[in-house]
């Protein structure tokens, strides 16, 4: 299982090589969680864990280029690549209502089909998650 950023970073840039458009430039990246809240999910333990990932949780990489927005499924156990969930046009998205938390951070990130998911970031992505922010955000996002 990767653990270090840089390893993590390493292996999804390395799996965006195929999907890059000739001249396209990844701008940030960092490694997401979709669904509900991550407080819920440490409060029961690794049980928990395994029971919010049945309800919906899910790990990604989320890169942002020049010109897209990818969000990369993430295996659980061992945080590699596992496939593209999406990719969207920079103008296509939103990234609207970003809490910055002391140890969970979330974002709302808003697609042209008007669909919508909760992110969670947790602190040790938090440099990356301001770049994204920067990146992305609406002009009527409310940073908090």
């Amino acid at each position: 299982m990767a653990v270090r950023k840089e390893t993590i970073r390493t292996q999804f840039t390395e799996a965006l090589g195929p999907v890059l458009e000739p001249g396209e430039q990844v701008v940030a990246g960092a490694v997401t969680q979709s669904g509900h809240s991550p407080w819920l999910t440490s409060a029961f333990g690794a049980l928990g864990y395994l029971i919010f990932m049945a309800f919906g949780t899910r790990l990604y990489f989320m890169a942002v280029t020049d010109r897209r927005v990818m969000l990369i499924k993430a295996s659980i156990l061992r945080s590699r690549p596992a496939g593209i969930r999406f990719i969207d046009a920079r103008s296509d998205v939103q990234l609207t209502r970003v809490k910055v938390g002391a140890i969970w951070s979330r974002a709302r990130y808003g697609r042209s089909d008007g669909k919508q998911l909760r992110l969670n970031f947790h602190r040790k992505w938090r440099d990356e998650l301001q770049v994204i922010v920067k990146e992305l955000a609406s002009p009527q996002a409310k940073v908090i």
